[in-house]
This record gives C-alpha cells, sequence and structure tokens, in this order.
C-alpha cells in the first residue's frame, strides 16, 4: 500500500489482514520503489497523488523495471471527477478504488487482481 495519510495506510492494512493477507505500507511512490529493491510483492495498492512520487509517476517507473507488476497495480484516488485523472486511469487500463473506501469494494477489487 502507498499512501502518504498513516490513518488511510492504518485503516487499509487491517481490513487487507484480516482477509489473510500480509500489506506493507510506504508512504510516497520513493519509498514503494525502495520496498520492492528488497522485496517480492504480488500486489501494489497506490494512492494517485502524493509528495515526491506519485501514483501515475510510480506506475511509469514499474512499467520500466518490472513490467509484470506494474500490471498487478490498483490506483486508490479521492479524485475520480478531475478530468486529468479519468483520462489516466482510461490509459492505464488498471482498476481503481475511490476514496471514501468501502471496505467490501476494496477486498473485491484485491481478490479478483490477485486470481
Amino acid at each position: 500500500m502507498v499512501d502518504d495519510d498513516p490513518e488511510v495506510s492504518d485503516v487499509l492494512a487491517q481490513w487487507l489482514a484480516a482477509d489473510g493477507h500480509q500489506p506493507v505500507a510506504a508512504t510516497d511512490g520513493a519509498a514503494a520503489l525502495d520496498l520492492i529493491r528488497r522485496e517480492r510483492f504480488d500486489l501494489i495498492l497506490t494512492d494517485i497523488r502524493m509528495p515526491r512520487l506519485d501514483g501515475p509517476s510510480l506506475y511509469r517507473e514499474l512499467k520500466r523495471q518490472d513490467p509484470e507488476l506494474a500490471r498487478h497495480l490498483i490506483f486508490m484516488t479521492g479524485d475520480t471527477l478531475s478530468p486529468d485523472v479519468a483520462q489516466m486511469l482510461a490509459a492505464s487500463g488498471l482498476p481503481s478504488v475511490a476514496k471514501p473506501f468501502d471496505p467490501e469494494e476494496v477486498l473485491r477489487v484485491v481478490r479478483r487482481e490477485l486470481r
């Protein structure tokens, strides 16, 4: 999970752990890339808007470094009405979940992407 809001990360971690997953949190895309260099992950949930390295930039870097992992990314955003966000989501072809989160929706998307 990549989100600059620790409360969001904490809540997501609780939901994911209760569903049998082993969540790891990063505060931005740069921190996530550091973790990815050291560990293997099955799926990445990333916020779109973050300081240092945002979600779209993380996705672009993953496509360059690890195209397979880049296909296993879920965007999280509270900005679903923004035309630039909608365009980026459509161009990526990746799933997204909207903030504020519905726990069942988040878990449904995560389970689907892990299949």
